[in-house]
């Protein structure tokens, strides 16, 4: 066995391997567009388990009936390895990991993520996948804790240092996030995870210009990153030129980086619900997105799986709202009524408490019916942070919820 860039024991005596697993660990902490590679990868070194794990993340990741099925298949492989070959301790419980989160256990599934985070923090990978899975429930305090965990001994990482940076925004330390975000960018001038905590900063700050200015200036270094943190960062730069009224601006952003840019992807999750987003606000506004609106429509009525993320799906129950297509309306709806009714723990928590109510409240809306709005958005009002997202991402409910009180006069 040999160490890789965190000092974690890996299976292998092969330096080809362990520089690969080394770039993608780090191109994946970078947001960079290759991730996919790993699939690669997981053909070219078959019995090298942490890439078939690695590659049942992606898949996961992709979110979409493509996704879950090559996960299923790479766990699958993934457990024959283990059966017959020898695994670390960080090999088993990242599949037990992967495995509850197949199977729908997400909080038995984070039980085993604690203890890859908590048995190396020197772990940075482990570490940003737990950022992403407790932004995913809305949980800001254990984002922080880990932040701090890893920062103790990543003093000087950028990477450490962006995570911090969004967590303490996220627990509103402001003063503090922006400090350290731009410690962060300080040594790694690209880093977009530190841009995007900016972002967020500049909007608490109320200061659009100069949100507009800074995060332009650092758009150049985008380009090589995934579609989902181009367009988010493009995304924050579009609500600032909505705040300051200049709307030309909003739909030359809208159709030059997320949606038809080559560095946006139109079939991904993350990408339609900034669009989506992007569009409403706009709407709202008085704004005339029929043409916008049509495409993105397009695109969410190919999709045959909604509800694989409470906040994506809050999105898509907008869009479904206002397409007129009945069977898909009602398919979406008993999918929803099913996981009031369900006796899994985080359909219990995420979905009963929040996902399902807002889920409503957004079909409603969409179909003119505000004072059911009204109510679907009451009921799980102190409950929208279960569902994830920034706070900033999910403003858009308060404003639809204004929105409806406003119309009905309460």
């Amino acid at each position: 066995m040999i160490n890789d860039q965190f000092n974690n024991q890996v299976n292998t005596s092969n330096i080809e391997i362990l520089e690969a697993l080394n770039s993608f660990e780090t191109n994946f902490l970078n947001y960079n567009k290759n991730s996919n590679k790993i699939f690669e990868l997981s053909e070219k070194y078959s019995e090298f388990l942490i890439f078939q794990l690695h590659s049942t993340l992606i898949s996961i990741f992709m979110d979409n009936l493509e996704g879950f099925k090559k996960a299923n298949k790479y766990i699958s492989k993934s457990k024959n390895l283990i059966e017959t070959g020898v695994s670390t301790e960080r090999d088993i419980n990242y599949y037990n990991f992967l495995s509850k989160l197949l199977n729908k256990k997400i909080f038995k599934a984070l039980n085993y993520l604690d203890k890859l985070i908590y048995q190396n923090t020197n772990d940075l990978f482990f570490a940003k996948i737990g950022q992403i899975f407790y932004f995913s429930i809305g949980d800001n305090c254990k984002m922080l804790d880990i932040a701090n965990l890893i920062v103790n001994n990543n003093k000087k990482n950028p990477y450490a240092l962006s995570m911090l940076s969004f967590a303490l925004e996220e627990s509103n330390q402001i003063h503090k996030a922006k400090e350290v975000a731009l410690k962060a960018i300080e040594i790694y001038p690209s880093d977009p995870w530190a841009h995007h905590t900016l972002a967020h900063i500049f909007e608490v700050e109320n200061k659009p210009e100069a949100g507009i200015t800074t995060l332009e200036d650092f758009s150049y270094h985008w380009k090589n990153c995934n579609s989902f943190i181009y367009t988010h960062n493009w995304w924050h730069i579009a609500l600032f030129y909505l705040r300051i009224n200049k709307i030309d601006k909003v739909f030359q952003i809208f159709n030059n980086h997320l949606w038809n840019s080559p560095n946006a992807d139109n079939t991904y999750s993350q990408d339609q619900a900034g669009a989506i987003s992007l569009l409403i606000r706009l709407k709202l506004k008085n704004e005339n997105i029929k043409k916008e609106w049509e495409k993105v429509s397009r695109e969410i009525i190919k999709r045959n799986l909604y509800l694989s993320d409470p906040f994506i799906a809050t999105h898509y129950a907008f869009v479904i709202g206002t397409i007129g297509d009945n069977d898909l309306k009602k398919k979406f709806l008993d999918e929803l009524d099913s996981l009031s009714y369900s006796k899994n723990e985080y359909d219990k928590k995420i979905w009963k408490k929040s996902g399902v109510y807002l889920c409503k409240a957004m079909i409603n809306f969409a179909e003119n019916n505000f004072q059911n709005a009204y109510i679907y958005f009451n009921k799980s009002r102190k409950y929208w942070h279960l569902v994830g997202g920034s706070h900033t991402q999910r403003d858009l409910f308060n404003i639809l919820f204004y929105e409806t009180k406003k119309i009905i006069q309460i």
